[in-house]
C-alpha cells in the first residue's frame, strides 16, 4: 500500500454525539493518542462493559485495525453502528460518517476494497465534507490492486472535488487527481497535476514517490498501488 493512505483513524469523541465520557475512557483515548493500541484496547474493554456508547467500539476497532486483526476490527465497527443507529432516527446522520469512514479506511488498508469503497461513498452521502474521504476514495478508485474495483470517471470526479475543498494546495490531494487522470488515460493532465502536486510537497513528506509517479505518467503508464502486505 502506498504511504498516501498510512495516515491516522479518526479518534471518535463522546462529545461528538452529545455524551460525557465514562470512567476509563479517557486514559484509553491517551493511551490510543500516545500510540499504545495494545494497552487502549484492554482499556476500551473495560469501559464497555458498562458503556454501550458507540464511541467506545469504533475507537477500539481502530486499534484492532492498527494492529492487524481486521476480524476483531469489523465487528467492533459494526456493533458501533448498530449502537449509532439506535441513537438516532436519521439514517442519514452526519455523524454516522466518523462510523463508515474510520471501517472505510480499515477495510482499505486490509485489501477488502470493495467494503472500502462503499462505505467511503456512504461517508460522502451523510456527510459530503468529511474530511479526507474525497482523498481515499479517489486514490482507491484510480489506483486499486484489483481492477475489476477501479472506476477512474469518479476518481476524477471526487479528486478534482478533494482538490476543491482544499483549495488546490494540498499536493497528496492533488497527487490523487493526477493518479485518476492516468487511471483515465489523460496522461496529459495526469503529468501537468503531478508536476503542480510535487511543488506543494517538502522533500521529507514523500517527493521522491510522487517523482517516480510523475516519470510514469511521463512514459504513458497509469499507477497501480501495491496490494497490502499480508
Amino acid at each position: 500500500m502506498s504511504a498516501k493512505l498510512l495516515s491516522t483513524f479518526c479518534l471518535l469523541s463522546f462529545a461528538l454525539i452529545g455524551c460525557g465520557s465514562p470512567s476509563g475512557y479517557d486514559a484509553a483515548e491517551t493511551a490510543y493518542i500516545n500510540g499504545e493500541y495494545e494497552k487502549a484496547i484492554e482499556l476500551f474493554t473495560e469501559v464497555a462493559k458498562t458503556s454501550d456508547n458507540p464511541a467506545v467500539y469504533c475507537n477500539r476497532g481502530n486499534c484492532y485495525s492498527v494492529l492487524g486483526n481486521i476480524d476483531a476490527a469489523l465487528a467492533d465497527y459494526e456493533t458501533a453502528i448498530d449502537l449509532m443507529n439506535k441513537v438516532t432516527d436519521d439514517p442519514n446522520d452526519p455523524n454516522l460518517a466518523y462510523f463508515y469512514y474510520n471501517r472505510g479506511f480499515a477495510c482499505d488498508m486490509a485489501g477488502k476494497y470493495g467494503q472500502a469503497i462503499k462505505d467511503y461513498e456512504r461517508t460522502i452521502a451523510v456527510n459530503a465534507t468529511y474530511p479526507d474521504v474525497k482523498n481515499h476514495l479517489g486514490w482507491v478508485l484510480a489506483t486499486c490492486p484489483e481492477k475489476k474495483y477501479r472506476n477512474p470517471k469518479r476518481a476524477v470526479e471526487v479528486a478534482t472535488l478533494a482538490c476543491e475543498e482544499s483549495q488546490w494546495q494540498d499536493g497528496s490531494v492533488i497527487d490523487t487527481l493526477a493518479a485518476a487522470h492516468a487511471a483515465a488515460g489523460d496522461f496529459a493532465q495526469a503529468v501537468q497535476r503531478q508536476e503542480q502536486a510535487i511543488a506543494l510537497i517538502e522533500e521529507d513528506e514523500g517527493r521522491p514517490e510522487l517523482t517516480e509517479r510523475l516519470e510514469l505518467y511521463r512514459n504513458k503508464k497509469p499507477f497501480v498501488d501495491a496490494p497490502p502486505v499480508k
